[in-house]
């Protein structure tokens, strides 16, 4: 679990040891001995600059092994760690449970981080196209007011209509995979996960089939994909250094993905009685731009699978 340093302003003294971006805290007091004391028998909580430091370690974000690094930390560092960027900012690492109860329990409203950077360059460059940054680049209010215009869970009523569509979806997944096993009965699952996630999503935001599982070639499918993984790996380069260079490759990216989701947008639109977000978002008077803002996030954070998984038989 990680929190970024946004301002030094917005960091409180936890009981655990450790600052955390927050805005409101819970007075509740733990009945049990907090784990670090076994570290520090003198109970005394430390400060935010006496929290171990590492990095930069920019080379690990290129190769991307930051993943192996975290888990190095937590062995060879401990719980807390304070992790330095190249921009002179930070992020806390906390690895034990007891920490991330009480972050949960104090947290703020709203969140409160150093990410998408460069998304949030590119849509403030096109106040034509953009009203705000988006979910992923949004913070405090400016992310609630998107955020409070979404359905609750992808579990709830509002999904209800679409449902014999998105179990066609999930049939399609099973089937894709299972005629794509090797010798050993055995698959790669994350690139069809990303198909999965991205025909569903078609689903919901557009009630439109994107053909992303289609057992033959789909030019657009596969381009949107690409285009969704490259913006994702854009963002978390661009979160550690070269900030100019990855947006300067983030352009054309976004210039087409933005470019094809209008286009569905408008074909969406056509149908104003359907049952799709992009048709309750605008019954609910959501304004044109916030709904793109809105239907491209999820697009995006349909691609935010990063485990490397296997599927047997």
């Amino acid at each position: 679990m990680a929190l970024s340093r946004v301002n030094q302003h917005c960091l409180k003294l936890l009981s655990t040891g450790c600052k955390v971006l927050s805005c409101h805290f819970s007075q509740e007091a733990s009945s049990e001995t907090p784990y670090w004391h076994r570290y520090f028998p003198d109970k005394r909580v430390r400060s935010f600059d006496e929290i171990p430091t590492v990095g930069p370690v920019t080379e690990e974000y290129k190769n991307f092994k930051i993943h192996e690094a975290y888990q190095r930390w937590v062995l060879e560092v401990g719980h807390v760690v304070k992790e330095l960027f190249p921009d002179g900012s930070c992020c806390i690492h906390v690895y034990h449970k007891d920490d991330f109860v009480t972050i949960y329990r104090n947290d703020g409203k709203y969140p409160l981080r150093k990410s998408h950077d460069v998304i949030a360059r590119y849509r403030r460059d096109r106040p034509h196209l953009y009203n705000s940054v988006g979910l992923g680049a949004g913070m405090g209010a400016e992310w609630h007011y998107l955020r409070q215009m979404l359905p609750s869970g992808v579990g709830g009523n509002a999904y209800l209509p679409l449902r014999g569509q998105l179990e066609e979806v999930a049939d399609d997944f099973v089937d894709l995979v299972q005629s794509n096993l090797d010798e050993n009965n055995e698959i790669e699952l994350l690139p069809y996960l990303f198909r999965w996630a991205f025909e569903s999503i078609g689903i919901i935001t557009l009630n439109r089939r994107l053909n992303a599982l289609s057992k033959t070639r789909n030019e657009e499918a596969e381009n949107l994909i690409e285009a969704a993984q490259l913006t994702n790996e854009i963002i978390f380069l661009g979160n550690v250094g070269d900030s100019e260079e990855q947006y300067k490759r983030l352009v054309p990216v976004q210039d087409y993905f933005s470019k094809v989701i209008m286009r569905c947008l408008l074909d969406a639109n056509l149908n104003p009685e359907g049952s799709c977000l992009a048709n309750k978002l605008g019954a609910d008077g959501a304004s044109p731009k916030d709904i793109l803002t809105l239907i491209l996030d999820l697009f995006q954070g349909a691609m935010g699978t990063v485990s490397n998984c296997h599927f047997s038989t």
